[in-house]
């Protein structure tokens, strides 16, 4: 599982605010990220219904964080 750290450090405690849930973000989709690998491993030749209908709603959800958080990362630029 991937780690993330801190992408700024500031001494400003609004700036600090908002770091600390952009990193948190990236955080989420790398989970998430690795919550479908997992989910991969886990298809049969049968009675994956379920399976891939969880992967198909959490790719969507990552690319819905990855929008988020690319828009949040162009305030940073």
């Amino acid at each position: 599982m991937r780690t993330g750290q801190p992408i700024l450090v500031t001494d400003n405690e609004d700036t600090k605010q908002s770091i600390t849930m952009h990193n948190s973000k990236f955080t989420h989709i790398i989970a998430l990220m690795d919550e479908i690998e997992c989910l991969k491993g886990e298809i049969r030749p049968s009675g994956s219904g379920h399976i891939y209908t969880t992967i198909s709603t959490l790719e969507n959800r990552v690319q819905r964080l990855r929008k988020e958080f690319e828009k949040e990362n162009e305030d940073y630029n």
